[in-house]
């Protein structure tokens, strides 16, 4: 992993405290790459009607969610 994340111009996390677990994780990784962008939204960017679709762009959504403390303790389930 640290391999393949060593030659990646930037890694965006969703959280600061996943940017600061990859951190420790990995720490020969440049620091200066690794950066967060917060879940969430602005209000203001739903405030009017929604714009038309024309189809000319490609869209990733994300439409769940994940919490450590749970993952974790998926992970401890998994590897009994």
């Amino acid at each position: 992993m640290e391999g393949l994340l060593s030659s990646a111009d930037a890694i965006v996390m969703n959280t600061p405290e996943a940017a600061l677990q990859l951190r420790r994780r990995f720490p020969r990784l440049p620091g200066e790459r690794v950066v967060a962008i917060p879940n969430g939204f602005d209000a203001d960017d739903f405030a009017g009607p929604p714009p038309p679709v024309d189809g000319s762009a490609f869209r990733i959504v994300h439409a769940g969610h994940v919490h450590t403390e749970v993952a974790r303790a998926a992970r401890k389930t998994l590897l009994a």
